[in-house]
């Protein structure tokens, strides 16, 4: 709780906690315009299916028309152009992605994971019976997955970026508590798929 309270030492905000609730944040004054609340890198990154096919996988630019390229392997991811394809390549340098590399990644995480470490599992994705928001959070549980697997094998300098995005996820307030038994239902046969996806794949 410390370590969190510190992120907040030159925001307009501070973190508190409260039995019931979990941590909150408060003004520490009457906000103006342009006041930083909350300033952090992005972890993970989602899409809804309904917006896939227009919004590219790697930099999250939104396009009018309906993009053209689409990862075969999976069917579940699309760009906007070949260099934001070639940028979720291992070893690729991401800063720098789109219509001839015009347009930098739309605040993206440093740490992003590499398609082809995630690609098998979202092929099978197509045979979910989960609901939009459900499939985007198996995604980003997925996304996870993979910045666990890059903090122990991937070269030291992302190793670093990827055990802090982990080190971040860990800390999130748990609210299963509060879920009802619908919902405790559908997150367990979430959750089974993506075990048995996982598993069709090791």
């Amino acid at each position: 709780m410390q370590d969190l309270a510190a992120l907040f030492d030159k925001s307009a905000a501070v973190l508190q906690h409260s039995l019931v609730g979990g941590r909150y944040l408060v003004a520490k004054h009457h906000l103006e315009a342009g006041d930083v609340v909350l300033q952090c890198p992005v972890l993970l990154t989602a899409q809804l299916p309904s917006w896939r096919k227009r919004i590219c996988y790697a930099c999250h630019r939104m396009c009018q028309a309906r993009l053209a390229l689409r990862c075969k392997g999976c069917e579940q991811v699309w760009f906007c152009s070949p260099a934001c394809q070639d940028s979720t390549t291992p070893g690729s340098d991401p800063s720098h992605v789109g219509p001839e590399g015009a347009h930098k990644l739309n605040g993206l995480s440093d740490t992003q994971v590499p398609h082809q470490l995630l690609c098998p599992v979202l092929a099978r994705f197509g045979s979910a019976k989960c609901g939009a928001d459900m499939l985007c959070v198996l995604g980003m549980v997925l996304q996870l997955l993979g910045l666990q697997q890059l903090a122990g094998q991937a070269p030291s300098e992302t190793q670093q970026r990827a055990s802090a995005a982990v080190g971040a996820f860990e800390v999130l307030q748990d609210h299963a508590a509060e879920l009802g038994k619908r919902e405790r239902l559908e997150w367990l046969s979430a959750l089974t798929f993506l075990r048995q996806d996982l598993q069709c794949i090791s």
